[in-house]
């Protein structure tokens, strides 16, 4: 944004995985799907995937992490699912909280950025 790109169009562009993954310890650990994935859990946004990563002290869902699917082991490339839409829109959200404006075709595209514009 600082140098006049938008905020998708930067998204889109990325190829580091390491850019996508939240990373969050999970006291007592983490499963998904059955599968034990450890006390530290890294995951990234998945087209499709509804499914959440849970605790496995009491089954709770790990704060978001709806729509996840775990990455424990940082591949080389872009897994071919990755949600960059809902990158996109949690980048613009984010923005909209701050009150910045995204570059976009039209103007903002937060609407509570949109009418503090108007």
């Amino acid at each position: 944004m600082q140098a006049g790109t938008p905020v998708e169009q930067t998204i889109r562009a990325c190829q580091d995985i390491r850019k996508f993954i939240t990373l969050r310890q999970v006291k007592g650990g983490a499963v998904w799907k059955g599968q034990y994935l450890g006390r530290v859990v890294r995951w990234y946004y998945a087209r499709g995937e509804t499914d959440t990563i849970h605790y496995t002290t009491n089954g709770n869902t790990v704060a978001r992490s709806q729509g996840s699917r775990p990455c424990m082991v940082l591949p080389d490339a872009l897994p071919a699912d990755i949600d960059l839409d809902w990158y996109v829109r949690e980048a613009r959200e984010m923005l909209g909280d701050l009150g910045v404006a995204d570059l976009v075709e039209g103007g903002c595209a937060h609407p509570r950025v949109q009418m503090a514009l108007i």
